[in-house]
């Protein structure tokens, strides 16, 4: 009988600090996350410092 080989893991595997790469976090959640402000997340997103992309117009 052949020998079967094991599925890759669908689901992205955790970094060492707990984040899961491509997750999608809100607005509150990033700036938690980087312990900054929401109005600075907001503007380093808007000029293009940091990652990110607007969904339904927020």
């Amino acid at each position: 009988m052949p020998k079967t080989t094991k599925k890759p893991s669908s689901k992205p595997k955790p970094s060492a600090n707990g984040a899961v790469a491509h997750e999608v976090m809100t607005l509150a959640e990033a700036a938690a996350y980087l312990r900054l402000s929401e109005a600075v997340v907001a503007r380093l997103a808007a000029g293009g410092r940091l990652p990110g992309r607007a969904a339904e117009g927020e």
